[in-house]
C-alpha cells in the first residue's frame, strides 16, 4: 500500500506507533523522516529504520485507499465503543 512497508517496522498496525504513522500519512505527511519520528518511543526499530520503509511511490490512488481504510477502522471503532457502553449499562441494570 502506498509503497510503504509498515509490516517491517511495527507489529501492529493498531498500535500506537502504526495508528500514528497511518494518520501523518492521510493527513498529507509525505516526509519520511518526519512520519518515522511520530514513533513511539520503545520501539525496537530506529527512526531511520522506519524512514527508509516509509518511502514511498507517491500514488494517490494509494493514498486515497489508506485514508478510506482509515476511516472505516476509525468508525469501527466507534460502533464497538457504543456497544461497550450498552454492554456496561445493560449489566449495571441486572
Amino acid at each position: 500500500m502506498f509503497n510503504l512497508r509498515l509490516d517491517v517496522v511495527v507489529k501492529d498496525i493498531r498500535g500506537l506507533t502504526g495508528l500514528l504513522i497511518i494518520r501523518g500519512i492521510s493527513n498529507g505527511g509525505r516526509i519520511p523522516l518526519n512520519l518515522a519520528a511520530l514513533r513511539h518511543r520503545y520501539r525496537k526499530k530506529s527512526e531511520g529504520e522506519i524512514a527508509l520503509a516509509l518511502q514511498s511511490n507517491g500514488r494517490k490512488d494509494y493514498l486515497f485507499a489508506l485514508k478510506q481504510e482509515l476511516e472505516t477502522y476509525d468508525h469501527l471503532q466507534q460502533k464497538i465503543e457504543q456497544c461497550d457502553v450498552e454492554i456496561e449499562k445493560s449489566l449495571l441494570r441486572s
